[in-house]
């Protein structure tokens, strides 16, 4: 069983973010991202009706969020950021038990991402929650050809 967080403890909370949020959302992944999505990507990513964002506010800034596609039996993870002066407060580590929670509420069985091979503090993160490594895609990035290790979750229903 991963552990999975209930709720993320005052003064942040999780909240379901759509098109209003794009700007703030698109310069926190300039500030967290290599590559980042441009503003015209979230456009037509908010366009699917499997595309969920979730973030948490403090001092009604974005300090964190979460970008995942939530399919009928199976969900990925496309881009989770923290802002730099909000790192190291469990704000990754809330919104990921979030996530999973949810989905697994709605009976997703499993979780897929690409992350950065050297991306340690990701891979810590995700190792937390069960995430295991399925395999990599060589060249990956764009930006130095680094390439992105394939994790993989079987997704269980929280006990009560």
């Amino acid at each position: 069983m991963c552990p999975i967080a209930n709720a993320i403890k005052p003064p942040y909370r999780p909240v379901k973010l759509g098109r209003d949020d794009i700007s703030e959302i698109v310069a926190l992944e300039r500030e967290c991202f290599a590559v980042p999505w441009s503003a015209t990507q979230y456009h037509m990513a908010f366009g699917h009706k499997t595309f969920v964002v979730y973030g948490v506010k403090a001092d009604a800034d974005l300090a964190a969020y979460l970008a995942y596609a939530e399919l009928s039996e199976e969900m990925e993870i496309f881009n989770l950021g923290v802002r730099a002066a909000y790192r190291r407060r469990g704000l990754a580590k809330a919104l990921l038990g979030h996530v999973l929670a949810r989905c697994a509420k709605l009976g997703v069985a499993q979780g897929f991402l690409e992350v950065r091979a050297s991306n340690q503090a990701a891979l810590n993160l995700y190792g937390m929650f069960g995430f295991s490594v399925a395999g990599r895609r060589k060249n990956y990035y764009p930006d130095n050809s680094e390439d992105a290790l394939v994790m993989r979750l079987d997704i269980r229903v929280p006990e009560k």
